[in-house]
């Protein structure tokens, strides 16, 4: 009888020195690849940012150069040709009275 509760107290320590190792080695595994993903993640990211700044600076060149063509077609002539009037009134803005939402009474009551 005893001899047989050491086997299988012998045989659950080696079972479970065996379950840590493998849970050990699927943690660290685990941990690894998270790592490793984060850092690739990282260079895509900058790789994403130099190419949006690089399409950026593509876009105000290109902008520049529609402005600069465009521009000098657009005077009062061509705005005429195009329907617009000249302006007889002008007018800065416009207001609007606003009604106060609440009104404070002495004591902070309302």
């Amino acid at each position: 009888m005893q001899q047989t509760r050491a086997i299988f107290i012998e045989h659950i320590q080696t079972r479970l020195i065996w379950t840590l190792l493998v849970t050990l080695v699927l943690l660290l595994s685990s941990y690894l690849y998270l790592v490793n993903r984060s850092i690739f993640n990282i260079v895509e990211r900058k790789q994403a940012e130099e190419t949006i700044n690089s399409l950026n600076t593509k876009v105000a060149m290109l902008e520049t150069d529609y402005m600069t063509l465009t521009t000098s077609k657009i005077n009062l002539d061509y705005a005429h040709s195009l329907g617009y009037q000249n302006v007889l009134n002008s007018l800065s803005y416009i207001a609007k009275s606003v009604k106060p939402m609440a009104i404070f009474m002495p004591n902070n009551e309302i």
